[in-house]
């Protein structure tokens, strides 16, 4: 998945946005209304901004993998992500730093982003992965990943984890890569995707879902 085919998107609205990362609080038993010890361990969170405790939703969490919403603390990190030529390679031209901060502004901290971080199981920043509508009823899904945590199997997983949740809230689901992306090729096909046609120099695989189910994500 590319960096130049962004689309609008209407997904996961979060009553308040932290100021940074470290007003982020993780608990495993947190419900929209408070504590409970039958919530699922892999899907709540609960931040406190400003003196204000907030009860709301993480996106995912899976072994050690955890999708997130970005915070401006994570400029640096997206920083360098982007500006690596080889993680780039395929995407668009190496991002300079203000390219950087305005792509964080504009697609990671909306309401309705496009764009979601990456931790792993210790914290560190992986990367991020591209989640949002495409066109009427279908979701697109990607990853940008670091280079350290390539081969590890992080891409597979991340798309697993976007796969369950686009079930219960599209008819279809998109990945769309450059052709000589090799690598994304594989994990769509091994995924269920099929080769549907190119799209302004990107190749675009889809998998169709047989039946819609209840989605873990709020809109």
């Amino acid at each position: 998945m590319g960096l130049n085919c962004p689309v609008s998107m209407e997904l996961m609205v979060f009553r308040e946005t932290p100021a940074n990362c470290a007003s982020w609080v993780w608990d495993s038993h947190v419900t929209e209304t408070g504590p409970d010890s039958g919530a699922a361990p892999d899907l709540k969170v609960d931040f406190e901004s400003a003196g204000r405790k907030v009860w709301t939703r993480i996106i995912f969490m899976k072994e050690e993998l955890k999708i997130r919403r970005f915070c401006r603390e994570d400029t640096e990190e997206l920083f360098r992500l982007i500006s690596d030529p080889e993680v780039m390679r395929y995407l668009e031209p190496p991002y300079s730093r203000d390219a950087a901060e305005r792509l964080l502004e504009e697609a990671g901290l909306g309401e309705a982003p496009l764009i979601y971080a990456v931790e792993d199981k210790e914290g560190g920043f992986a990367g991020y992965v591209i989640y949002h509508k495409y066109e009427e009823d279908g979701m697109e899904l990607g990853w940008v990943l670091k280079r350290e945590v390539w081969h590890k199997g992080y891409a597979d997983k991340l798309t697993e984890m976007l796969l369950k949740d686009a079930v219960g809230k599209a008819a279809y689901a998109v990945i769309e890569c450059a052709p000589e992306q090799k690598a994304t090729r594989r994990i769509a096909v091994k995924h269920g995707f099929v080769y549907r046609s190119r799209s302004e120099g990107c190749d675009v695989y889809i998998r169709r879902f047989e039946k819609t189910l209840d989605s873990h994500i709020t809109s």
